[in-house]
């Protein structure tokens, strides 16, 4: 607005150029938080889960989708401390970004697919061992019970 307003075509040129560095920035700024959010949300929806639970049921998130993942961080932290807003540069369509907002989505999308089979395996895993503790605990009781009544019917008790 301001190189619109102004009459001077120095003052013009120079208000465009300052337009240009915030639209990079801008630009930046949306892959940044758009790529962080994503990689965020993953890391939520799996954190939940075991090791073991994930190994058994998605087995290729440690082998395949977690290494990705790490690898895109890296690329994000490259691209980070390379990157130029000066009026000068020209950033493109910022194909780099746009790649890696891409791979994410993905690996975000998969990973979804596989939450409904973590949480039943969870389910069961909980219920697995809810009843394996519910086994000792009743056959201690019963131990109990049985001596109790042993060293009643002995008269050891006295």
């Amino acid at each position: 607005m301001k190189s619109a307003l102004n009459g001077d075509e120095s003052e013009r040129e120079r208000n465009l150029k300052h337009a240009k560095v915030h639209l990079n920035r801008a630009g930046y700024d949306v892959f940044e938080i758009l790529s962080s959010n994503l990689g965020l949300k993953i890391t939520k929806s799996i954190e939940k889960y075991s090791s073991e639970i994930i190994s058994r049921v998605f087995p290729a998130y440690y082998t395949e989708y977690q290494p990705k993942l790490f690898n895109i961080q890296g690329r994000l932290i490259e691209i980070r401390n390379a990157k130029n807003v000066d009026e000068n540069w020209d950033p493109g369509s910022f194909e780099a970004f746009e790649k890696i907002k891409d791979e994410i989505l993905e690996i975000y999308q998969l990973i979804y697919r596989y939450i409904p089979l973590l949480e039943k395996e969870r389910k069961r895993s909980l219920l697995k061992l809810i009843c394996n503790n519910a086994i000792v605990i009743i056959t201690t009781l019963i131990i109990g019970i049985v001596v109790g009544w042993v060293i009643y019917k002995m008269g050891w008790g006295g």
